[in-house]
């Protein structure tokens, strides 16, 4: 559009027929006319060899003509044809060439600048590093400088030598420099064949950041993407003795090659270390001579352990061991050759042997006394031998007795037989004895009221039996433990209910040791035995469960020789029952004791029961087997206190 507008404005020209040179003045009218109809915001490069011509404009001699800038910045020439129009051709400006990326560790540069049209030379312009021929040649290589790497850019300018118009501008190149990527992998490691996982430390910076490890036959933990990362060589690593990872840049855009860097994982293999074959030698014969060796990393050690005498020392491997008369005795020496210690990162390296050193004498042991319950144990020199006799059981040198051999004395035999190294054989013999169980007789269970006394209890059991025993309610009167009889008593209930108080009875003799251990330790114990001691409470309230005093009837002085009951009652568990209607009488006997039994409360009416002893001089009111006894029921009255009459 802009093209036709300039031809209309040329043909309108033509018909001024102007036959003579226009001024300055008018030639830059007729542009500003031209820039009003195109509406390309043209410029004029006006030069006095423009001129009009019978209404034509031409441009003399070798005048660049008039040149026209568009709104983008594109010149063109305005040309007159023969036909008296214009024409405009586009003017190729300097060009210093397209912007570039280049990477910090190969930045140099090819330029590739052009000339616009009619120029004939041009300079490039700015950049401190190095141009290669030199500024003027245009597809110079440009070399920065160490600066502008280290900046990261670098503008240059190609700028025409002869500026003919003013699209003969300068033309700006700008130059970035990538940093190349900074590998580390890591210093070089050197660990122990015992030690061999790796915590790995990779960096990476600059023009990237991450990474992958690239080798290695063993095992990345988490993976070979993480820069931090536990490496666990492979064995066949491990037996190679090295293994190289190379930490390799990745992710990179732009010119930059992927960076490497390589770590050494050298691997040391620990010392072999043998202290020889375990040995068996006798007492009489008990020199050993040694054959210890140590390989690898290091070929030398000592012997550690052992009281006796290294010949010509310890650190000699194959040294000659004279055993002390105590690890003679023992039957049993362990030796440890240790490599020494080697320089780096293993640790010296042990290993053991033991001498077992047989007895050219056989011997069972002492004569051993144990409990019915007990198991005897042995310990027997020379080991290895075995036992024979007795009806109950071995495991190793343990017996268990059987139980028709409790409370007899048996006896048992160890045999040794003839070993490797000619130590002599034979048997020695052990006596065991077993003592019974202790036990203890059983005592008849006691009730009594309140306020009445408990004669002495005597226990009785099994020949030598000594006697603990406990009680659950110590209020009535009764320590809660106690050795040997029962002295004694005056019971005692100050409830309302009856107390039951149980009497555990332990039987135990003294054991191996042959001290009385109070049934403990190394006593014998046997099976506890139990009886109650039931006490009523005082009489109180309507129900009257006892009586609180007891009365004593001698025969001398009895209330009368025959008396009236209710009857001569069964005796059964130490208890009377049943009441008929009969008349009992006694007999005088001085030894008779009366004793008040219990009383019952029935209507207005008290019934009280007594245990009569009869030829007892215990007077314990228990019912004995060796004793004539009776139990009577008396009839009486309630006094206006509610007790008894």
């Amino acid at each position: 559009m802009s093209l036709n507008l300039i031809t209309y404005f040329s043909k309108q020209l033509n018909h001024f027929k102007m036959k003579f040179n226009l001024s300055s003045k008018f030639i830059l009218l007729i542009c500003f006319l031209l820039m009003l109809i195109t509406n390309v915001n043209a410029q004029c490069d006006i030069k006095p060899d423009v001129c009009l011509e019978d209404g034509d404009v031409y441009l003399k001699g070798p005048c660049s003509g008039v040149v026209l800038t568009s709104p983008t910045g594109d010149c063109y020439r305005i040309t007159v044809n023969s036909d008296g129009a214009l024409s405009t051709v586009a003017i190729i400006k300097t060009n210093a060439g397209p912007d570039q990326e280049v990477c910090a560790d190969s930045p140099q540069i090819s330029l590739d600048g052009t000339l616009g049209d009619g120029l004939i030379s041009a300079t490039w312009i700015g950049g401190s590093g190095t141009f290669t021929p030199d500024r003027t040649t245009l597809n110079a290589v440009y070399i920065p400088s160490t600066s502008e790497i280290s900046t990261g850019f670098v503008n240059l300018t190609l700028s025409p030598d002869n500026v003919l118009t003013s699209c003969d501008g300068d033309d700006v190149i700008s130059i970035t420099i990538l940093p190349l990527a900074n590998v580390n992998a890591g210093a070089d490691i050197t660990l122990c064949e015992d030690d061999a996982t790796i915590q790995l430390s990779g960096s990476i910076t600059g023009s990237t950041t991450s990474g992958i490890w690239i080798g290695g036959q063993g095992v990345f933990n988490p993976n070979r993407s993480a820069l931090d990362v536990i490496y666990s060589p492979s064995l066949s690593e491990i037996n190679a003795g090295i293994v190289t990872l190379t930490l390799s840049s990745t992710s990179i855009s732009g010119p930059c090659a992927s960076v490497e860097d390589q770590i050494n994982i050298n691997i040391l293999q620990n010392a072999v270390v043998n202290a020889g074959q375990d040995m068996i030698v006798c007492d009489d014969a008990a020199t050993v001579t040694l054959s210890g060796t140590v390989t690898g990393i290091v070929s030398s050690g000592t012997w550690v352990g052992g009281q006796g005498t290294f010949t010509p020392d310890r650190n000699t491997l194959n040294a000659i061991y004279t055993p002390t008369q105590s690890e003679i005795l023992s039957g049993v020496v362990v030796l440890t050759l240790q490599s020494f210690d080697p320089a780096g990162p293993c640790t010296r390296i042990d290993d053991d042997m033991t001498i077992s050193i047989l007895s050219n004498s056989i011997d069972a042991g002492v004569d051993q006394t144990i409990c019915h319950d007990q198991n005897a144990i042995f310990s027997p020199t020379p080991l290895g031998g075995t036992w024979t006799g007795g009806a109950g059981t071995f495991n190793g040198n343990t017996y268990t007795p059987a139980s028709n051999e409790i409370n007899s004395t048996i006896n048992l035999t160890y045999t040794v037989p003839a070993n490797q190294n000619n130590c002599i054989s034979g048997s020695d013999d052990i006596t065991i004895t077993i003592f019974s169980e202790p036990v203890v007789n059983p005592i008849n269970d006691i009730s009594l009221c309140s306020g009445e006394q408990v004669q002495q209890t005597i226990f009785t059991g099994s020949p030598g039996t000594a006697f603990l025993w406990t009680n659950t309610h110590p209020s009535i009167g009764l320590p809660s433990s106690g050795f040997g009889n029962i002295s004694a008593f005056t019971v005692n209930n100050s409830t309302a209910s009856t107390i039951i108080a149980n009497i555990t009875v332990t039987p135990y003799n003294f054991g191996p040791n042959g001290q009385n251990d109070s049934g403990a330790a190394d006593d014998c114990i046997g099976t506890p035995m139990t009886f109650t001691i039931e006490v009523e409470p005082d009489g109180s309230g309507s129900l009257f469960n006892c009586i609180k005093l007891v009365q004593n009837i001698e025969d001398s002085n009895p209330p009368s020789t025959t008396f009236s009951a209710l009857d001569i009652v069964n005796i059964s568990n130490n208890t009377c029952s049943g009441l008929p209607s009969l008349t009992a009488s006694f007999s005088i006997d001085p030894t008779d004791t009366l004793r008040t039994y219990g009383c019952v409360y029935v209507g207005d009416i008290q019934v009280t029961m007594y245990i009569f002893d009869i030829g007892d001089s215990n007077n314990d009111g228990v019912i004995d087997t060796t004793f004539r006894e009776a139990c009577f029921a008396i009839q009486t009255v309630l006094d206006s206190s509610g007790f008894c009459n």
